[in-house]
């Protein structure tokens, strides 16, 4: 159970209005206090009550670590104040200002109270509350806890303290995103009302992709409050609650309708691996929480943790848990009303305990045809009441009872005897999501995999049931379905900036789930990426999927990929000298754009006997890459098409059929060579006897493609 802490706040009394205007303060040192330092812009923006702004130009190499000897004035006047990091020179979407309370005793690293007020861009450690803030302060951009170069050093009490009305704690943009991690507890949430937290890693590393932990929790609300809000439905509202040393979250409160919607806990920012907090992911300690919803994007992803996923303890009843993805946590009760192991069903439902130890509904035999899953349900509870009936699916039946894919819900009204009995019909949905990060280095591969816990995929089904007054049951035990029928998705790579063959190995085909039994889910599929020797800075590209039959497509229907590159940015030089082989003529104009060459091949040259076609290229800024093109030409000895006749070298290295463009062989598909400077296409596969043209362009370091190169051979 939850060690209780005590967050207090010190209660300032307003000053009088004064008139308007604004300031704006420079840090240009690192200095404890006196002219220029952090200290001193505080002390001065607290004597004139303005919207005024704190900025940053501290000259130097970042970090600028600001060691605080004493605890920095309480900021609280009458007129605003943003204290805005971001505007450090260097500072490019993480903090480069760190300001370190080692040599403070119990103190807070800044303490904000008033509405407007704006803290963003610090690097804030080892004080005992990083930032303790009053009414509605904005906090975004700061790493609580963690040092600018990523490591740990947590404040010893809490990283962020919330006290009064209104305070916003991150974002729903990843430049309002806070990294709280590495202290005693992440964010605790006191005697407050209309707060929101969003869009924060709370636990994890500034990447977002393995544990960094708060000692205890990762939020903790605790106290008189109402209104507050950790996480929410739109884009980019949940948090990433992972890898803490105790619960993700504890909902501790006194006040009913805290909400808890749209987080992550137990996992990393992207993918499936395990980021555990290691009692588990979510405890509840008081009446009428709001655990997810049903409406898009209100539930939680609550798995990977390492106790149980969701617990009501003590005496705490009216919560509603629902459309939670509640999955693969460390014991088999995922959602445990008393925290006691499963609880089972009782005549009546007269007991007494964590909300009122509700019964969970019992499922019949469901059965699927392609496209449809019919569930019949019934619930044995309480006398003429009506009941939420949620239902889930799972890729297979286990003593976890997973809640691994919501399916959507039904009501039930129980008769006088407190039995009701209702049959759903759910159509299905196919999906695809990432396994691991979307961002790898070149060279690298990417996993993926369908999540096929839609109704026609669904090996089984678990349902909770909600009462508005005692709240929501345990799972019920897992029925598993007949799982009849066929279902198919049509799954392609879409280029971005990345190029199929050149920067990856393109995906294209039909995925098919039979569900009686034969094929099935794949646990992982490999997107493999082509490494090479050339800087090209980042590039992207899509992988989607479309329902082909026997489903329908759900969300998210795509995925989005980002090859890092892991080659040196060249320095900038001028023209090169082109190394020519011998009976190439160069091309003489540099123009900016970048130029290519292609090798003569000796004439009469014996199709077996042509292995690689290689050539030149340069560019005044430097050459990226050479993409190189071959088509087989139609008719006799003129280079111009026969009807149908034009094949090109496809994706794979053999001849693919071409169709020509105004009576030409023009290529459409390109594969990347070997070198810039000097360039080489290797052929995996023996071209045949006949006529063919080569095709050559450059691309420079700046992205611009130069010109076209075309030399025509014929092969014996």
């Amino acid at each position: 159970m939850v060690r209780r802490l005590t967050l207090s706040f010190l209660v300032l009394l307003a000053l009088p209005a004064a008139s308007a205007g604004a300031a704006t303060f420079t840090v240009t040192n690192t200095l404890d206090s006196g002219a220029g330092s952090l200290r001193q812009a505080i002390v001065d923006s607290e004597a004139v009550p303005t919207t005024d702004a704190i900025v940053f130009d501290i000259p130097g190499p970042a970090p600028h670590v600001i060691n605080v000897a004493s605890a920095y004035p309480v900021i609280s006047s009458d007129g605003k104040l943003t204290i805005d990091a971001t505007t450090q020179p260097g500072y490019a979407g993480s903090p480069v200002v760190q300001i370190d309370g080692v040599a403070t005793s119990n103190q807070s690293g800044l303490n904000v109270s008033g509405d407007g007020y704006v803290v963003r861009g610090l690097s804030i450690t080892r004080f005992s509350a990083g930032l303790s803030t009053f009414n509605g302060v904005i906090v975004e951009g700061n790493w609580l806890g963690v040092r600018p170069d990523g490591v740990a050093a947590g404040n010893t009490a809490r990283g962020i303290g919330v006290g009064g009305s209104g305070a916003q704690i991150g974002g729903t943009t990843a430049a309002a995103r806070n990294v709280v991690s590495g202290n005693n507890v992440g964010i605790e949430v006191g005697t407050a009302s209309g707060v929101t937290v969003q869009g924060n890693y709370v636990g994890l590393n500034p990447a977002g992709t393995a544990a960094m932990p708060n000692t205890l929790y990762g939020v903790y609300i605790n106290g008189s409050q109402a209104g507050v809000v950790i996480g929410g439905s739109a884009a980019g509202a949940g948090n990433v609650i992972s890898g803490n040393g105790s619960w993700g979250v504890v909902v501790a409160g006194a006040v009913a309708g805290t909400k808890v919607q749209g987080n992550r806990i137990g996992r990393p920012a992207v993918g499936f691996q395990q980021v555990s907090n290691m009692d588990g992911g979510l405890e509840v300690l008081q009446n009428g929480a709001i655990i997810g919803g049903t409406a898009a994007g209100e539930g939680n992803t609550i798995s990977g943790n390492n106790g149980r996923g969701v617990v009501v303890g003590g005496s705490g009843t009216g919560n509603l848990i629902r459309g939670n993805l509640i999955r693969s946590n460390g014991t088999t009760t995922q959602l445990d009303l008393g925290n006691d192991g499963p609880t089972g069903n009782d005549a009546g439902d007269g007991d007494t305990g964590a909300d009122g130890l509700q019964n969970f509904p019992t499922i019949g035999a469901a059965t699927s045809t392609p496209g449809a899953l019919t569930v019949p349900v019934t619930l044995s509870s309480k006398a003429s009441r009506s009941y939420a009936i949620d239902l889930f699916s799972t890729d297979f039946c286990s003593p976890e009872a997973n809640a691994e894919y919501y399916l959507g819900s039904v009501t039930i009204t129980t008769d006088g005897s407190g039995t009701g009995t209702v049959t759903q019909t759910t159509t299905g949905t196919a999906s695809i999501e990432a396994v691991g990060p979307t961002r790898i280095e070149e060279g690298g591969t990417y996993s993926y995999m369908f999540s096929n816990g839609d109704g026609p995929f669904a090996d089984g089904i678990v349902a909770t049931a909600t009462d508005s007054v005692d709240g929501t049951s345990e799972m019920s035990p897992c029925f598993a379905t007949d799982r009849t029928g066929l279902s198919t998705v049509h799954v392609a790579t879409v280029d971005g900036t990345a190029h199929a063959n050149v920067d990856y190995i393109p995906q294209v085909f039909d995925w098919q789930r039979n569900h009686s039994g034969v094929g099935g889910l794949p646990p992982s599929l490999q997107l493999p990426t082509i490494d090479d020797s050339v800087h090209q800075g980042d590039r992207t590209f899509t992988l989607t999927i479309a329902a082909v039959s026997g489903t329908t497509l759900g969300s998210p229907s795509s995925v989005q990929f980002t090859i890092v590159d892991n080659d040196p940015e060249p320095a900038a030089a001028n023209a090169t000298p082109t190394v020519v082989p011998p009976g190439v003529k160069p091309s003489p104009v540099l123009d900016g754009k970048p130029t290519t060459t292609i090798a003569r091949l000796r004439a009469g040259l014996r199709a077996s006997k042509l292995k690689r076609l290689t050539g030149t290229a340069r560019d005044d800024r430097g050459v990226a890459r050479v993409e190189v093109a071959i088509v087989r030409l139609g008719g006799g000895a003129k280079a111009s098409a026969a009807k149908a006749s034009c094949r090109q070298l496809g994706p794979k290295g053999t001849l693919v059929t071409l169709k020509p463009k105004k009576g030409r062989c023009a290529p459409t598909s390109w594969r990347r060579a070997k070198g810039t400077r000097s360039w080489a296409l290797g052929l995996t596969h023996r071209l045949p006897a006949g006529r063919y043209a080569a095709y050559a362009r450059a691309i420079d370091t700046g992205g611009q493609r130069g010109a076209v190169t075309r030399r025509a051979f014929t092969l014996k």
